[in-house]
C-alpha cells in the first residue's frame, strides 16, 4: 500500500499562514460551524467531527517527506483541516519529533486549550512555535461557534503557560465573528504580551453557518472597511509583528500598512523566524529563500519537481 501525502504545499488563503503543512488526523472535533472541511471532503458536520483518528500511515509518509524538506527555513504548520490535539494526540508528539530530527521547525495551531500543553517540552527541545485560533471571549458564545474547541480562556491560558517556557507564540484571529471581540482580545493580548506574531482573517465562509446565526450576531452586517482600520490601530499598539491577511487588508484605505515587520510575500514568515546562516534575510522580491526555490519562475525546483520531489495539495482558509 503506498503511503500518503504528508507536507504539502498549501495553496490560496492557506498559503498566508505556512509554505508547508501537515495534516494529520482524519476529521476534527471542534465542530466549528464555520468550517468549510466537511463538506470538501462530503462529510456531514457530524461525521467529521466523531472521526479523530491519525489519517492511515500518516507518520511513516511524514518520515519519508521529512527526509525531502530536511534542514528547511519553512516551518511545518499542524494543523489545516483538523486540529493537532484531539482526545488522543500521541500521533502529534511522534510527527513533532520527525520533524524537528530532520532539522524542521513545527507550527502548531490548536483550539485546544490545557490539552495542547502536553508536548511543550518537544516545542522547546526543536525551538517550535504554538499558536491558538481565537474568535470569540466568551465562553457562550464561543460554544455556539466552536461547541467542541476548548474556552477562550483555556486557549488563552495555555499561551501564557507556553510563554512561561521560551516557546514562541502566535494566534490566528480567524474567523473574525464579532469585530469588537477580536478587537479586545488583540488588546489584551498586547498588554499581557502574551504573542510574538498576529494574524487577523475576515470571515469567508458565512454561507455555511446556521442563518439563525446569522441573524442574531449580525455576521451579514459587518462593516469590514471600519474593522480594518481599527485591527491596525489595535495590533499597532501590541509592539509586536502582525499581519492582516489579503482577504481583509483590501478593505484598507489606501496608503494604510497591512503588515508590520518583514513577512515573506509568499509563505508570511517573519524574517524573524528565519534561521539559515546565510539566508537569513528576505530577497529583493519579498520571498525566503525556501518560496524562491519553490517560486514557479525557478527552472531548477521545476526540474526537481518533475523528479517526483515536489508535492503539492489545495488547502484553504484554516477551519
Amino acid at each position: 500500500m503506498s503511503l500518503p501525502r504528508a507536507i504539502y504545499e498549501p495553496k490560496g488563503a492557506a498559503r498566508e499562514y505556512a509554505a508547508l503543512a501537515c495534516n494529520l488526523y482524519q476529521g476534527c472535533g471542534s465542530g466549528c460551524k464555520f468550517c468549510y472541511v466537511p463538506s470538501v471532503l462530503h462529510k456531514t458536520r457530524e461525521e467529521f467531527a466523531a472521526c479523530t483518528e491519525p489519517r492511515l500511515r500518516i507518520l511513516a509518509a511524514l518520515e519519508r517527506d521529512a527526509k525531502k524538506y530536511a534542514g528547511t527555513d519553512e516551518p511545518v504548520l499542524l494543523c489545516f483541516t483538523c486540529d493537532p490535539y484531539p482526545p488522543d494526540s500521541i500521533a502529534t508528539a511522534e510527527a513533532l519529533i520527525i520533524l524537528g530530527k530532520h532539522g524542521i521547525a513545527s507550527r502548531i495551531l490548536t483550539k485546544s486549550g490545557h490539552s495542547a500543553t502536553v508536548d511543550f517540552g518537544i516545542l522547546q527541545q526543536y525551538d517550535g512555535r504554538f499558536g491558538v485560533t481565537l474568535t470569540c471571549c466568551d465562553e457562550k458564545t464561543s460554544c455556539l461557534f466552536e461547541p467542541g474547541a476548548a474556552h477562550p480562556s483555556s486557549r488563552i491560558e495555555s499561551l501564557a503557560q507556553a510563554r512561561t517556557r521560551g516557546i514562541r507564540t502566535w494566534a490566528s484571529f480567524e474567523p473574525v465573528l464579532i469585530p469588537d471581540d477580536t478587537l479586545r482580545l488583540i488588546a489584551e493580548c498586547g498588554a499581557s504580551e502574551l504573542l510574538d506574531e498576529y494574524h487577523v482573517g475576515m470571515l469567508n465562509h458565512i454561507g455555511r453557518i446556521d442563518p439563525a446565526l446569522v441573524a442574531k450576531y449580525g455576521l451579514d452586517k459587518i462593516d469590514w472597511a471600519a474593522f480594518a482600520v481599527q485591527a491596525v490601530e489595535a495590533l499597532q499598539k501590541t509592539g509586536k509583528p502582525w499581519r492582516l491577511k489579503d482577504a481583509l487588508a483590501k478593505h484598507l484605505p489606501e496608503g494604510m500598512p497591512r503588515a508590520d515587520g518583514l513577512w515573506c510575500a509568499s509563505c508570511g514568515i517573519p524574517e524573524t523566524d528565519l534561521k539559515d546562516d546565510v539566508n537569513d534575510t528576505l530577497g529583493e522580491d519579498g520571498l525566503c529563500a525556501d518560496c524562491s526555490w519553490f517560486s514557479k519562475d525557478n527552472p531548477y525546483y521545476a526540474a526537481w519537481a518533475n523528479m517526483g520531489a515536489g508535492e503539492s495539495e489545495e488547502a484553504g482558509d484554516k477551519p
